[in-house]
């Protein structure tokens, strides 16, 4: 007798890629869980990017892409990693501190037939909460169209010192195409929207 449940959870994956508007499966992970999917030595070479976010306060603040492609032999054969960190470490604010609350981009197709905690089931996107750095994770991912919002499990501040902010932990996804380079929209407390450099899976 087939089992009619196993064939329900690799369904359910699969249809976020073809909805309208849904929310995609999170799961929280370890860097090692990534890298081992990529490369059987569990050793991946990243290709690092980062791009300035005009928040209105000093200091260093920036939106990081990390991308790698699966090795011959891993898991992920051939499929490209997206990763992004939100810093802001390192940003000071003194009268005012911004924050950002949710990261919104263009992002097709989205590949989901990897299962990046282990429990069987497939995942779509995935938070790297333990190896890596940062200290706040995204709470969703509202996929809409060729768009997905990430929403953060609180706001992502600036601090009153240098080093006092917060950093996203490193959050994301993966897909058969190559990187190309496209406009991220951060929005903030008030609503107010930044545009920075991103590198993504656009059509």
């Amino acid at each position: 007798m087939k089992c009619p449940y196993r064939t329900y959870i690799l369904i359910l994956p699969l249809m976020a890629l073809f909805c309208t508007a849904c929310n995609l499966k999170i799961t929280k992970v370890k860097s090692q869980d990534i890298s081992c999917l990529f490369d059987k030595s569990c050793r991946v070479t990243v290709h690092d990017t980062s791009s300035a976010i005009p928040l209105p306060a000093s200091g260093t603040m920036f939106l990081q892409s990390r991308t790698y492609q699966g090795s011959k032999g891993s898991e992920a054969e051939g499929i490209y990693a997206y990763e992004y960190r939100i810093d802001l470490r390192d940003g000071i604010g003194i009268t005012y501190i911004p924050c950002i609350t949710s990261m919104r981009i263009t992002f097709t197709p989205i590949h989901a037939g990897l299962d990046y905690d282990k429990d069987g089931s497939p995942d779509q996107i995935f938070v790297v909460t333990k190896g890596g750095m940062g200290n706040i994770a995204i709470s969703s991912a509202e996929k809409k169209g060729d768009t997905i919002t990430f929403t953060f499990e609180t706001p992502v501040c600036v601090g009153g010192q240098a080093g006092k902010g917060d950093s996203t932990y490193f959050f994301g996804l993966t897909s058969p195409r190559p990187p190309s380079i496209t406009k991220a929209t951060l929005k903030g407390l008030q609503d107010e929207s930044y545009e920075v450099e991103v590198r993504s899976a656009i059509p």
